[in-house]
């Protein structure tokens, strides 16, 4: 045995024997491509040296661990390796088919059961992945929901404290507004600061400009005449004994006049001093409501009734003599004042037989009411007075929109007018008598 003992080298031997195989290998086609990888040396290749080398390799074998799980390709290559160490003297083609063929089934059923088993951990985890991904998904919708309503509820919050903050600030600027007026009404007069009139004039310009007219108004059915002032003469409600002469007319001059004689003392300026126009303005809502009592309360002084007579003549939208009708009969003034007083009451009558029926029947009650005025024995008043407070009223001579070249002429109408007012209450009963 000790004869056949090879004696070359375990080292050396090892890599020929590795050569030999390899070369089987390549030949047979049957060994893996893995088996091209370094191949550690055989544990009894290494007893059976006697080197010192290679018992040393030996022990360093036996102290590093080899791993615990070692792929079946690394198994075969060990076997293959074995196989060739173990048989030198024999190295037949049969024997390593047959290794090799064991090894390649070995390996197949182990790789089988681990990747079935391998399969079924991963698809487990996978499962318990989705799971855990439906939860945090239905926890993530929970918490958007939440959050919106409270961002709803934030804005919410937002724009109520925005309102309260304006309402704040009117507040504040109205009581500023307020304090800064006290204080200016308190300065003394000296120290108040006018504004200029330029600024004055554009507020105002810009203010008509803006107005609508009286026309629009009425179209939209927002401004209507009213039932006793501001309408046709022939529009307004008539007394029951006069038929033709409004009840307005009737009741203030039946007051007025009960109310001159009654008086212990002397009546100064009636139909010149201007009534209370806060009671003028009321008297007038209740006559449009056909109130006409109102007009007989204690508190309504004589100066308020002749204002509310006044008013009526003023805003009856035709008046009671025009002024153009008044020329055609009296013509030019210088011409009037030549006439003697005999022709004048010619051309009044004349003048008072062309007006209409309503028209003239209020005149002769006007006229007899202004006449008796004039003989109430206490009170001290001339029909020249007289006339140039109520001709205003009854020509209206004050016309819109007149230019000033024109107030010379018209202030020279309006004395013959006054003349001719005062003609007709002094002359009633000639005047209004025959000319019926």
């Amino acid at each position: 045995m000790h004869c056949l003992r090879d004696r070359t080298p375990s080292y050396k031997r090892s890599n020929s024997q590795i050569n030999i195989a390899r070369d089987d290998g390549q030949k047979s086609g049957q060994l893996p491509k893995e088996s091209h990888r370094t191949v550690q040396p055989c544990k009894l290749t290494l007893l059976k040296s006697c080197s010192n080398r290679d018992l040393t390799q030996l022990k360093e074998l036996k102290t590093t661990r080899t791993p615990p799980l070692t792929t079946i390709n690394n198994n075969n290559k060990m076997t293959a390796t074995a196989t060739v160490s173990l048989s030198p003297s024999s190295s037949s083609s049969s024997s390593t088919s047959t290794s090799t063929s064991m090894s390649s089934a070995i390996s197949t059923t182990m790789n089988g059961h681990c990747s079935a088993t391998n399969c079924q951990q991963r698809i487990s985890s996978l499962e318990q992945r989705i799971t855990i991904l439906e939860t945090q998904f239905n926890a993530q919708c929970l918490l958007n929901k939440t959050m919106a309503n409270q961002l709803e509820e934030l804005n919410k919050r937002y724009v109520e404290l925005n309102d309260q903050n304006l309402l704040n600030k009117r507040k504040k600027t109205a009581s500023l507004r307020h304090n800064n007026s006290k204080k200016e009404t308190d300065r003394p007069i000296h120290g108040t600061v006018q504004p200029s009139k330029f600024v004055a004039w554009m507020k105002l310009s810009n203010f008509w400009k803006q107005r609508p007219s009286i026309q629009t108004l009425k179209e939209q059915n927002i401004y209507n005449d009213e039932p006793c002032f501001d309408t046709e003469i022939e529009m307004v409600l008539k007394d029951d004994l006069h038929k033709t002469v409004p009840k307005i007319v009737i009741d203030c001059c039946q007051l007025i006049e009960e109310k001159y004689r009654k008086s212990s003392e002397p009546v100064e300026g009636i139909y010149r001093q201007c009534g209370d126009y806060n009671k003028i303005q009321a008297l007038r809502f209740s006559i449009d409501a056909n109130n006409y009592e109102s007009l007989r309360q204690s508190n309504i002084d004589i100066h308020t009734l002749t204002g509310v007579l006044k008013l009526f003549l003023r805003e009856i939208k035709s008046p009671l003599i025009s002024v153009n009708e008044a020329k055609t009969f009296i013509g030019k003034p210088n011409q009037w004042l030549l006439t003697e007083l005999p022709a004048k009451l010619d051309i009044l009558k004349r003048l008072i037989r062309s007006l209409p029926e309503v028209n003239r029947d209020t005149m002769e009650y006007l006229f007899s009411h202004y006449n008796k005025l004039t003989k109430v024995p206490l009170q001290q008043i001339s029909a020249d007075s007289l006339s140039l407070s109520v001709t205003p009223s009854i020509f209206h001579t004050v016309q819109q929109g007149a230019h000033i070249q024109d107030i010379h002429l018209l202030l020279k109408e309006s004395e013959i007018l006054a003349d001719c007012v005062k003609i007709m209450i002094e002359y009633h009963s000639k005047i209004f008598e025959e000319s019926k």
